[in-house]
């Protein structure tokens, strides 16, 4: 995980360089392109599951679902940082959360 968030400090740091905005500036920015990503990788699930146009279904790969899963990760990191969310001790509660959850008690 701190590789990743070193990784994400980095991308921030180029994607506001690139932009010319700064970080409070491009927070909508990230919602959006979070929105876009996550369209991809469902997509890409549709094209898993053989629920796209034939001429279409011999584009999806493993290596092409784990690609939109990995954008999806890193665009919500970039997100959270911009907005002061340690992703660490988030996901740390939340599994602690979910681990708890009881289901069909």
């Amino acid at each position: 995980m701190i590789e990743l968030q070193d990784f994400v400090d980095w991308e921030i740091k180029r994607l506001n360089e690139f932009s010319g905005k700064n970080n409070e500036e491009s927070k909508p920015w990230d919602v959006v392109k979070l929105v876009e990503e996550v369209g991809e990788l469902a997509g890409e699930v549709l094209g898993h599951s053989g629920l796209v146009r034939k001429e279409k279904l011999g584009n999806f790969s493993k290596l092409s679902l784990g690609d939109e899963v990995a954008d999806v990760i890193i665009v919500a990191c970039i997100l959270a940082r911009r907005h002061g969310v340690d992703v660490v001790d988030a996901l740390e509660k939340k599994v602690e959360i979910i681990r708890g959850r009881r289901y069909n008690d």
